[in-house]
């Protein structure tokens, strides 16, 4: 199985945090949590991957900075706000840290059902 940036990989989450996609994470985070690796990760050792995508993506990003909705309605998500201000972009990339090591606890305390 290819990458496809258009597919949503991170299917019982957030694909996009406030503007940013972090699907590339999710989706080798996925292969590791499916066996789908030659070298399979631990459990622990892909939820860090992911955390760490999460983190580079995000303190990297210049992407307008977002806010969408947390749920799809009628199949779309929408975007509630939407800016390219310089200042929300640099906060989004100063909250980075903490925001990949949220994603990470959570997906640490919900994630291990999915583990195959």
């Amino acid at each position: 199985m290819r990458y496809n940036s258009k597919e949503n990989y991170c299917s019982s989450s957030p694909d996009v945090i406030l503007g940013v996609n972090i699907n590339r994470g999710c989706y080798l985070h996925d292969r590791h949590y499916r066996n789908e690796r030659d070298v399979r990760f631990t459990r622990k050792k892909a939820d860090q991957l992911l955390r760490d995508y999460i983190y580079k993506d995000l303190a990297n990003s210049n992407q307008d900075f977002q806010i969408r909705s947390p749920r799809e309605w009628k199949l779309k998500k929408y975007i509630l706000f939407k800016s390219s201000s310089k200042i929300l972009i640099q906060f989004r990339k100063n909250i980075a840290f903490p925001v990949s090591r949220i994603y990470y606890y959570t997906v640490r305390v919900f994630g291990e059902k999915h583990y195959v």
